[in-house]
């Protein structure tokens, strides 16, 4: 049997139209996601000095934190385990996803 979020719900107009406003953002996001490069930088804070900053992964831990809090807010798990989670399959960061999502999943916070 199927989890009840991912049932056919009857939602809201305004439900609906916010769910397509967090699938444009996203879309948008993971299309202009910066390289995957690391970036090197002077800090004063490190003991040596150097900080290696990789910006794809720095975009796309937030860009999931965004998604994966959203979608727990508004319930729906439909739409992190469907299209926002084969996105980020198909971007090669998954790992990214499901190290965000960990602490939901530990916490029981999908229910």
């Amino acid at each position: 049997s199927k989890h009840p979020e991912f049932s056919t719900v009857t939602r809201t107009e305004d439900e609906e139209w916010i769910a397509k406003l967090l699938v444009r953002y996203f879309n948008l996001a993971v299309e202009n996601a910066p390289e995957a490069e690391r970036i090197t930088t002077l800090s004063p804070s490190r003991t040596n000095g150097i900080v290696k900053l990789d910006l794809a992964k720095s975009h796309f831990q937030m860009l999931a934190g965004v998604c994966v809090e959203f979608c727990v807010v508004v319930r729906r798990l439909d739409l992190l385990f469907g299209p926002i989670f084969r996105r980020f399959l198909i971007s090669g960061y998954l790992t990214v996803f499901l190290d965000v999502l960990e602490p939901y999943v530990l916490n029981d916070k999908l229910a």
